[in-house]
């Protein structure tokens, strides 16, 4: 995974993992300045289908979180 996304991704949960307080607030300009940063590099791909892209790749860390390990075959 792509150590931009994966560091969107992390500030995404932390922010949404966070109860209203000074901390979310500074979690959520540090995550709006990341995605400026992306746009700024990227000029061709829109802050819609960017958070698109964040949202997706979260859904899927989250669904790979859940899943329980498979048990190694008995012998």
């Amino acid at each position: 995974m792509n150590a931009e996304l994966e560091a969107l991704i992390q500030l995404l949960d932390a922010l949404l993992n966070a109860a209203p307080s000074p901390e979310a607030e500074r979690l959520d300009a540090d995550y709006n300045s990341r995605i400026e940063e992306v746009l700024r590099r990227y000029p061709g791909v829109s802050r819609v289908s960017l958070q698109h892209s964040i949202d997706r790749a979260y859904a899927r860390c989250l669904k790979a979180q859940k899943r329980f390990p498979t048990l190694p075959p008995k012998a």
